[in-house]
């Protein structure tokens, strides 16, 4: 009995389930066809910052993909509308600012139009700014309209005012008063001139001076060494683009995942203001890895592991192994920051141990180089250093000879560009010379100098022209008694694109490139963000390689061009390009194939 009874129950259960189901499945069809779908339209307006600003405070156009259930609905969501319209015009100046809309219903979809009638634009015809403090008078406080961004008949933005306000306050934090607040203003709209009047009233607050400084959070990190970072010192006075430059130091060591330096409420005795600089470490150590391709030289891959705080004061240490089917090493590159405890000096130490077998050589290497980096400015900067090679190399002209080279490299950079791997406008000029005597092995004595400029132009939010030019010249040897890792060589990912690795230039009777003793070439090339992630190049590009340390004007420049593509990362762009010579010798590969990370220049 409890069997049968069971399957009935079973059955009865199954019977109601989905009966349910149906029922719901009908509802929801209901519910969808009961929503009211609808376009909607905005008029009256065409400056394209201001329907901007309409659509984002807008309902109907924000909730648009989830249609209201009834056409009164949707009236209540239009009326709803009107009044942050009209508010938003008025932030540009319009107070009196009519918004309407009108619903076609019989329209399919529904048909939202909603009209602004802007009415006149007001004018700001008074900026006051008044105090009980005389340095507001006395000129000690250099605040003028323009630094503020507001002028007389301006239009009467909201927005400007308020933006006014903050200038102010952070003028006013650069000299010396970080204290200031606006404790009343007074904004007079008058509609039968269409005019605004704005008074603040500023309690500029008491002259400070940066006062003792706390440093929160540090684990491995050491103080001194952060202390060091800061651009400012006790006893001056405060100046909060110092506390901005400071901060930026800090976070660009890249010791830090949150870095944040505040003030205290008010100032002490003796007018300093007590600084507290609070940070969270982030992890020193990383691995990482790297795979690029050219045609000439094929595949190379790379690994390397980084200690980013070997010592506790931001002492970088990176080994890095290159393998691929010209070449293989190992190098390790340590960077010591606040070399002799002064910012402005880093030292740079590379150990080397490399295998290259190239078309115009085979070598052998083992070296050292160290080196010190003076900045003078923010922009400029000095190098100097020395450096130690013993390698064996083997080419077409001389065969195997071996060299001992002891060597002076000195170098000089001015980079004004605005990004690392992806720059958009500035430049990037860089020059070295290097001395080098041969201590053992074979004789030569001989000085290597190279001269590189690029240029980037922004022709707009998603465009830019860059432009380079490179120059190099070996003086001191001829051609055969220079090293062959030490000439000048063309061509590849980092020169003319559309020539194979070192092939821009002469070639022996074998095909091989015998370098140079001077070099010129240049470029130019079109950068296009298509979309966040991806962008477009077109290239041209042409030099030349001569035996000589004057070029000959008679060896015509090779020329090639080439395309691209982008996709954008968080630590740079990857790069696919395609070059072809324009005017290609016969043994010139008709295509070139490059990936790797970040732009060619």
């Amino acid at each position: 009995m409890s069997g049968i009874w069971g399957g009935r129950t079973a059955a009865r259960l199954s019977a109601l389930m989905l009966l349910v189901l149906a029922l719901a499945t009908a509802a929801a069809g209901r519910a969808a066809a009961a929503e009211v779908a609808y376009e909607v339209e905005i008029r009256g307006v065409e400056d394209a910052t201001q329907r901007v600003a309409l659509d984002g405070v807008s309902r109907l156009v924000r909730q648009k993909e989830r249609p209201p259930p009834s056409l009164p609905a949707l009236r209540r969501r239009a009326e709803a509308d009107l009044a942050p319209l009209e508010e938003a015009m008025a932030s540009f100046g319009y107070y009196d600012a009519v918004a309407r809309y009108a619903i076609d219903a019989a329209a399919s979809p529904v048909k939202v139009v909603v009209t602004i009638e802007p009415g006149a634009l007001y004018r700001l015809s008074e900026y006051n700014i008044i105090g009980p403090d005389p340095a507001l008078s006395d000129g000690s406080i250099r605040v003028t309209a323009r630094r503020l961004g507001v002028a007389r008949n301006d239009p009467a933005a909201a927005a400007a005012v308020r933006q006014s306000e903050q200038r102010l306050l952070n003028l006013l934090a650069r000299q010396a008063r970080p204290l200031a607040q606006v404790v009343d203003r007074r904004i007079v709209v008058d509609h039968d001139k269409h005019t605004m009047a704005v008074t603040l009233k500023l309690d500029i607050g008491p002259r400070a001076l940066f006062g003792p400084l706390r440093i929160e959070g540090l684990e491995t990190v050491d103080e001194h060494y952060v202390r060091l970072l800061l651009p400012w010192r006790e006893g001056e006075p405060f100046d909060s683009r110092k506390v901005e430059q400071g901060r930026q130091a800090v976070v660009s060591t890249g010791l830090f995942t949150t870095v944040r330096i505040a003030h205290a409420d008010a100032v002490g005795p003796d007018g300093r203001l007590p600084m507290t600089l609070t940070v969270t470490e982030g992890k020193h150590r990383s691995v990482g890895a790297g795979l690029s391709y050219d045609t000439t030289t094929g595949f190379s891959a790379q690994a390397f592991w980084e200690h980013r705080n070997l010592l506790g004061a931001g002492e970088r240490l990176r080994l890095t192994a290159t393998g691929g089917e010209t070449e293989y090493g190992l190098k390790g590159s340590l960077l010591v920051p606040a070399f002799f405890d002064d910012m402005r000096n880093t030292l740079l130490v590379d150990a080397e141990g490399k295998q290259e077998d190239l078309e115009a050589y085979d070598s052998t290497r083992i070296g050292v180089t160290a080196s010190v980096e003076r900045a003078f400015t923010s922009d400029l900067s000095g190098s100097a250093g020395l450096t130690l090679e013993a390698e064996t190399i083997r080419d077409q002209v001389k065969g195997d000879q071996d060299y001992t080279l002891v060597g002076l490299p000195l170098g000089l950079s001015w980079d004004t560009s605005n990004d690392l791997f992806d720059p958009r406008r500035g430049n990037r000029l860089k020059l070295s010379a290097t001395p080098y005597t041969a201590v053992a092995g074979t004789p030569a004595n001989f000085v290597v100098t190279r001269l590189f400029d690029s240029f980037y132009l922004s022709l707009g939010r998603r465009v830019v022209l860059a432009n380079w030019a490179r120059a190099g010249f070996v003086f001191g040897e001829s051609l055969e008694d220079v090293p062959a890792d030490k000439r000048l060589y063309g061509g590849g990912g980092g020169s003319v694109r559309a020539f194979g690795y070192q092939r821009l230039g002469p070639l022996d009777e074998h095909g091989d490139p015998t370098g140079g003793r001077s070099l010129l070439e240049f470029g130019s090339e079109l950068r296009v963000r298509i979309s966040d992630q991806f962008g477009a190049v077109a290239f041209v590009e042409g030099g030349n390689v001569y035996p000589d340390v004057t070029p000959d004007p008679g060896d015509s420049f090779l020329w090639g061009g080439g395309v691209g593509v982008r996709y954008f990362t968080s630590f740079g762009p990857i790069r696919l390009d395609v070059a072809t010579p324009i005017n290609p010798r016969s043994d010139d590969d008709p295509v070139q194939v490059y990936v790797s990370i970040g732009q060619a220049f």
